[in-house]
């Protein structure tokens, strides 16, 4: 997703929260903890934020979607629960 100019037409598809691009920090993070989970509730089930290039982060900072090869992955089976993740404190 390389136009940020359409970013503002974007929405969480669970709640429908307004979308911004997520810090190159935060991406890392998420990649490096989806690494060490092998499977389980926390790794989305298509496993495709393991190859993820980049992501988007939900205004309240509690979900994130991948986007892999340029494409946001906005699908409820794709969202990444950052809580569950223990990158944000329970709330």
């Amino acid at each position: 997703m390389s136009d940020d100019a359409y970013l503002h037409l974007l929405r969480c598809p669970i709640n429908h929260e307004p979308l911004t691009r997520a810090p190159s920090e935060l991406v890392r993070r998420v990649a490096e903890s989806l690494e060490r989970i092998s499977s389980g509730p926390h790794r989305n089930p298509s496993g495709t934020a393991r190859r993820m290039d980049g992501g988007l982060l939900r205004s309240d900072g509690r979900v994130f979607y991948p986007i892999v090869d340029g494409i946001p992955k906005l699908l409820v089976e794709e969202a990444i629960d950052l809580e569950k993740l223990n990158l944000i404190a329970p709330g």
